[in-house]
């Protein structure tokens, strides 16, 4: 397969990490010789390294801190319910039995207390000295229909439909010839 536009990118990380075979090395070299906008590109990803430490190896706390911790089920509280319990009690729905087995699960699982602050802290006080001075605008005001109007209105169109619609006298004298 040559190397083009439309295939450069599945190249470019091999070419970074001198992966690629001769031919192929060469390829791209070609490519972008013709094309010196991606060649920049690729020299400022080329300058991009991903360390903590001189020697460039990632400290071994730091991969640590990826690995998500094994939690540890404690009075019936699992990693399949910490969740809504941690909800109920930012919300105070938890009773002082909850709340204490609650307490003992963090304690068991001291990687999950930022997880609760953080939950905590979503909880917004509304602040009291704040008062709209126009609260009686915000009130529905109650409206009352005046029906006469359309009462009336009805009343005036039945009695013209009655007389311009009335059955017409039909005179039936018999005419002579």
């Amino acid at each position: 397969m040559m190397i083009n536009i439309d295939n450069y990118e599945s190249f470019v990380m091999d070419y970074l990490d001198n992966n690629l075979d001769k031919i192929k090395k060469k390829e791209m070299d070609t490519f972008l010789f013709l094309h010196p906008n991606i060649a920049q590109e690729i020299n400022s990803l080329n300058e991009l390294k991903i360390t903590d430490k001189p020697n460039g190896k990632l400290a071994n706390d730091f991969k640590m801190s990826l690995k998500r911790n094994e939690i540890i089920e404690v009075e019936g509280i699992s990693e399949e319910n910490y969740e809504s319990i941690f909800i109920a009690q930012v919300e105070g729905d938890l009773n002082k039995q909850k709340d204490q087995e609650l307490a003992l699960f963090l304690s068991e699982n001291p990687s999950l207390k930022p997880e609760l602050i953080l939950q905590q802290s979503t909880i917004l006080q509304a602040d009291k000295n704040i008062v709209f001075e126009n609260k009686d605008l915000l009130k529905k005001k109650s409206r009352t229909i005046i029906l006469w109007p359309a009462i009336a209105a009805i009343a005036a169109l039945l009695l013209l439909s009655f007389w311009v619609f009335k059955p017409q006298e039909i005179n039936r004298t018999p005419i002579l010839l």
